[in-house]
Formats: structure tokens, sequence, C-alpha cells
């Protein structure tokens, strides 16, 4: 629905800026008085910025709820994985077999990249809510407010566009990154996989990373990863860390315990 209004605001916006239909009733503002009579200088407002502004306010409302959104689950995250890697740092029962201490250090290697990636998500969703909130004032120039000093005036305008072109600039910084990200991950798991296929088992787990465990697990027996972070699990609470982070590594020490004797060959094909 998002990418459809979008579609519709920009081809409104290329009709007006081209003049197309210039003669029409689109670009009279006495059709608008018709309906409903607006203040001066709202008077001037045609049916066609109309349409525009009911785009604009789509976008203002939709794009600061999905930025607000992100806000709110990163800093919630953020919270639970502070308090899990509190938890690890604190807990100093000794793990003596290879599998547990090796399923320990996965599970802290996740914490801290799921911080990681809570912090970037918190970022992305400061930039997509001032993108949302600048359509306030492009909402405003489609009913002429811009040109009164009611909200800034044509230099809160000026503002609100260039705030939200770099929060753009920022957001395809990090489209460019993914890409670059998924294609450095293509060819480390055509890598992983060439290797995998020439062994019966995973033997050197005490090697295997975070993201090569999640290759290695992700389709066995059609389980969800035991990393509950990871799959936006936030429902933990200060009772049920403990619980859940031993739980983790009691799960992970099993799948390496059996990535250890064999490895599905479908696992290398699907990689």
């Amino acid at each position: 629905m998002d990418a459809i209004v979008q579609f519709v605001r920009n081809a409104l916006c290329t009709v007006k800026n081209f003049n197309v239909l210039g003669s029409t009733f689109l670009y009279d503002p006495n059709v608008t008085a018709r309906y409903y009579e607006f203040p001066s200088p709202m008077d001037q407002t045609t049916p066609l910025e109309i349409l525009i502004s009911i785009t604009q306010i789509y976008a203002l409302v939709t794009v600061s709820i999905a930025g607000a959104k992100m806000i709110s689950s990163s800093i919630k995250k953020l919270h639970l994985i502070s308090r899990l890697v509190s938890l690890q740092v604190e807990r100093n029962d000794a793990k003596k077999e290879k599998n547990e201490v090796v399923a320990r250090r996965i599970v802290t290697e996740s914490l801290l990249q799921e911080s990681d990636a809570a912090i970037r998500h918190f970022f992305v969703g400061v930039n997509v809510f001032a993108i949302g909130i600048s359509f306030v004032w492009l909402s405003a120039n489609s009913y002429h407010i811009t040109s009164t000093d009611w909200i800034g005036g044509v230099a809160a305008l000026i503002h609100a566009l260039t705030v939200a072109e770099i929060a753009l600039l920022v957001l395809l910084y990090y489209m460019v990154k993914d890409a670059r990200d998924a294609m450095r991950k293509s060819n480390d798991m055509k890598t992983f996989a060439a290797n995998l296929s020439k062994s019966k088992g995973f033997s050197e787990v005490d090697g295997l990373t975070v993201e090569e465990f999640g290759w290695l697990s992700a389709d066995e027996d059609g389980d969800a990863s035991p990393l509950f972070w990871t799959n936006g699990d936030l429902s933990s609470d200060v009772a049920a860390d403990g619980k859940m982070l031993t739980k983790a590594e009691e799960a992970v020490a099993t799948k390496l315990a059996k990535l250890s004797k064999s490895v599905d060959p479908q696992v290398a094909e699907s990689l």
C-alpha cells in the first residue's frame, strides 16, 4: 500500500511540475471553494494540490509511526541485550566440555552482534521518523500555509527538506552497505559449503562463528534458532533471563554435538 501511495504522490507531483492538463479543473481553486471555503491564503489550494496533500498526510502518519516503532523496538531490545550481557559476564560456572565452551562463546558473540544491530536499527528509526515529520511542511505547502509565518514559512520548509534529504542519504548508505555485506556473505557461504561438502562431520567446532552456526542449524529439524533474541522475542524478563541463557547455551551445545558427528548433505546444497 505504501509503495502505491508513494507512486501516486510522485505521479501527481510530476503532473503539477510539468503543468500537465493545465487548463482543466485540477488547477482551478474555485472548484475547491465549491466544497470548502479555506481562509486566505489556503483559498488558493487547487484540487490537484488537495490530492497531493492527501498522499503527503498519509506519508506523514505511516512513516512517522514506522520510525517510532523502530525506535521503540530498538530500545526494548537494547534493554534486553544489556541485561543478558550483564548476566553472561557475571556467570562464573565453569564449562568443561568443548561444545559447552564453544556454545557459550557463540551465545556471547550473538548478543554483542544483536546489540550492534539494535543500535543501527535505532539510528535508522530516527532517520525514518525525521523523514515522516518533514511531511508536515510538505503537506502544509500544498495548502499554501508556508507562504505565511504560521509554522516557520518557506525557511522552515527548506529546513524540513534538508533534514529529509540528509536522512535519505543515511538510508542510502545503509542500503549500499547491506548490498556489499550480502555479496560478502554469498561468497563466504560458497566457500563454507565447498569445505563442508568434503567432510562428513564438522569437527572444528571451536572455530565456528555465529554466522556459520546459523547456516548449519537454520534448517535442522525445522527448529527456530535457540538464540531467541535474534527472533524478535523480547518477552524475556529479569527473572527468566538466566534460565533463557542457560537454555540457549544447552541448545547450541546439543546442535554442536550433532554437527561434530554428521552434517546433513542437504545443508551444504542449500548454502
